[in-house]
């Protein structure tokens, strides 16, 4: 969590000197404030992300003495100097380091809450905060520097790393691992049981889930996902990687280091997700589906073969991105050819 800094005020050049960016305008227009480029005002910073002039164009033209940060990529030529403007490489890297300089971390306090529940065999380590109406399990290891919001729930035997946070109503299974410096959003549940049920003469019987969980360092895990524990074994996430909202990552499934799941995504059981694979938003990959470092799937995705290659892929069944857009603008012309063939036949 942040806490804006009060009275806070830096001259552009500072925010310049501080990103290694260039500056069109006034280098010493003075910054009290970072805001969205809808809400723009005089003396603030805001960003434009993309790269698109007439954006920037219909910004200008509201006559603002602002400044935003664009990226080089903008061609600024004709650029009135109404506006200030800090030229970066990269915006969104740029903007989050400036935004240290007017937020703060709001750190809680380091106390354990009287009417947190816990039991006597748990290890808590040093510098830890347990809010009100958390349950801790026999057995659970809370390292160092750890910050549990209320109502959050810690199985028996499950460890959570040093530094980690677990903000309100999440759950950690039990003998689940969650690495050092994760974050853990509100409602995700870590070691769900795997969805794994074999038919008897007397209706589905559930496949005991008797493995675990392991978030590996730096991951982030989206409000209200859930990750599954596996049948047997482990479900695995890799360093640094980021789970998004409303995420299904089913039993068994590995995902490797620094990729990213979007929103609604849903993985069944057993797949294999490489190094440094994005899944757009509401992708979806059928259970045993392997995919390889590098490859990136466009919103809605349908992934039901293997993957190994990387590259950008899109469409249901997945495709090469470029191969896609060339059936979609095809079907589009579906309807005139039609027409055409009624003609000839005719």
């Amino acid at each position: 969590m942040f806490r804006r800094i009060e009275n806070r005020e830096i001259s552009l050049s500072e925010a310049a000197e501080l990103v290694g960016g260039s500056i069109i305008g006034n280098a010493e227009l003075a910054i009290r404030g970072i805001v969205s480029i809808e809400e723009f005002a005089p003396n603030k910073l805001s960003l434009l992300t993309g790269k698109s002039r007439k954006v920037l164009d219909e910004v200008v033209a509201r006559n603002i003495n602002g400044a935003i940060v664009i990226s080089k990529a903008i061609d600024i030529t004709g650029i009135p100097n109404s506006i200030s403007l800090l030229v970066v490489e990269h915006p969104i890297p740029a903007l989050a380091k400036i935004i240290s300089l007017f937020y703060e971390t709001a750190d809680p306090l380091r106390t354990i809450s009287p009417q947190a529940i816990i039991d006597p065999s748990a290890q808590i380590g040093k510098d830890v905060s347990i809010a009100p109406f958390c349950w801790i399990g026999a057995g659970a290891v809370i390292e160092d520097r750890v910050t549990i919001y209320p109502q959050v729930t810690i199985y028996p035997d499950a460890k959570i790393g040093a530094g980690t946070v677990i903000h309100a109503g999440a759950v950690v299974r039990e003998g689940c691992r969650v690495g050092a410096g994760a974050v853990i959003q509100n409602g995700a549940v870590i070691g769900s049981d795997g969805f794994g049920y074999y038919p008897t003469a007397t209706g589905l019987k559930p496949v005991p889930q008797v493995g675990t969980v392991v978030l590996a360092d730096g991951v982030d895990v989206g409000a209200n996902s859930c990750i599954d524990r596996a049948t047997l074994g482990v479900t695995s996430v890799g360093t640094s990687s980021k789970i998004d909202n409303l995420v299904q990552v089913g039993h068994n499934v590995s995902i490797g280091q620094q990729s990213i799941v979007c929103g609604q995504a849903g993985i069944a059981g057993s797949c294999k997700i490489g190094n440094g694979v994005v899944l757009g938003g509401a992708v979806g990959i059928a259970d045993h589906i392997t995919i390889g470092d590098g490859c990136r799937f466009a919103a809605r995705s349908g992934v039901i073969r293997d993957h190994p290659d990387r590259g950008d892929y899109a469409g249901w069944p997945a495709v090469p991105a470029g191969e896609w857009r060339r059936m979609v603008g095809l079907l589009a012309q579906l309807p005139s050819v039609l027409k055409k063939l009624k003609r000839e036949k005719t």
